[in-house]
């Protein structure tokens, strides 16, 4: 998969005869990127992760 914010402007990789999917957001080892590069939508699903963890563990502490 490739990211690009101009799609006209990527020439068409290909491999094993397949060609690249364009897409407008990628997970890479865990992280969200997106074709601007912006993180918010990165920094909000790590917040939720983290009081999904916290409110399991929370229990553990009443």
């Amino acid at each position: 998969m490739m990211i690009s914010k101009k799609e006209q402007q990527i020439e068409r990789i290909s491999v094993n005869g397949q060609p690249m999917e364009i897409v407008k957001t990628y997970t890479y080892l865990g992280t969200n990127v997106n074709e601007n590069w912006d993180y918010s939508l990165e920094i909000k699903s790590r917040i939720e992760k983290a009081r999904s963890a916290f409110q399991k563990i929370s229990k553990l502490f009443k």
